[in-house]
């Protein structure tokens, strides 16, 4: 049996994220494009997007700090800034959020066919 790897894009996966963090407008983009936390291969991008999800659904304005807060009150991350600003150094626009929706969205199809097969 050949070992594949799992696919994923770690760039392509904090890009989104960071692009959340640049315009709040883009969440709706995600969801709409159909992005959930299955899109995600990291269980960190997947908490932060949980966050993320949740703040744009109460209306509330969120930032870096704030979700980086959250993952230290929820999830008890050790360095939850650090995370945080690892992934907000992805994006400097959302102008290829799109893109990487894109490839983000196809990975997540590839595992899913990973898995089943």
């Amino acid at each position: 049996m050949i070992d594949v790897p799992t696919p994923y894009n770690q760039y392509a996966e904090e890009f989104i994220l960071a692009s959340t963090f640049l315009d709040d407008r883009v969440v709706g983009d995600l969801i709409s494009s159909g992005v959930s936390e299955d899109t995600f291969h990291e269980s960190i991008h997947q908490d932060v997007w949980r966050i993320v999800k949740q703040y744009y659904a109460e209306g509330t304005v969120f930032d870096e700090v704030g979700v980086a807060q959250e993952l230290n009150d929820r999830y008890d991350y050790a360095e939850p800034m650090a995370v945080v600003n690892q992934i907000s150094k992805a994006a400097e626009t959302t102008i290829s959020t799109p893109k990487y929706i894109k490839v983000c969205i196809d990975t997540e199809r590839r595992r899913k066919l990973l898995r089943a097969a």
